[in-house]
């Protein structure tokens, strides 16, 4: 219980409310957008967990709740450490299975998910790092540092060979 509690102070601190208490946390629902996305998608992934019909309908109801509202689509089996920085959360997408480390900055209308095709998998964004607006982050990709506004980001291509008749 201690640590969910923790995991609900380092969002808020991540997000500009300070403090160590209840008080932080009623402040943050109630301020911070991002907090609110944040502790609904902790919620979600915790009934996912817990499992049962019930459960997963009422994270799915959740999470539509969540995309409605602030247009904020974070897959419940996505791996969020405390302390993600959502400064503006609206078209923010990340994916299930996508790693974000603690400490890092999402801006607006980021994608972070998989690259269907040849390269399948899940981008892994290490702490600290900072992912400005419209950036679209594709694949089994490591962001370490800064990805760009408008920058997309991929694993190399396997090329093929033409074959010749």
């Amino acid at each position: 219980m201690i640590s969910k509690y923790s995991n609900i102070l380092d969002d808020c601190n991540a997000n500009g409310i300070d403090g160590r208490s209840w008080q932080t946390v009623v402040t943050g629902l109630w301020f911070s957008p991002a907090v609110r996305i944040l502790l609904s998608h902790r919620i979600q992934r915790r009934l996912k967990e817990k499992g049962g019909a019930f459960r997963v309908a009422l994270a799915r109801m959740l999470w539509m709740r969540t995309v409605n509202k602030w247009g904020c689509d974070i897959g419940n089996q996505a791996e969020i450490a405390p302390g993600l920085h959502l400064p503006h959360p609206v078209g923010v997408v990340i994916g299930n299975f996508t790693v974000v480390e603690a400490g890092c900055a999402i801006y607006q209308n980021v994608t972070l998910g998989d690259c269907l095709g040849k390269n399948p998998g899940r981008p892994t964004v290490r702490a600290g790092s900072i992912i400005y607006a419209h950036a679209v982050v594709l694949g089994p990709v490591e962001i370490k540092g800064v990805v760009r506004a408008q920058e997309l980001v991929m694993p190399p291509r396997k090329t093929r060979k033409a074959k010749t008749a």
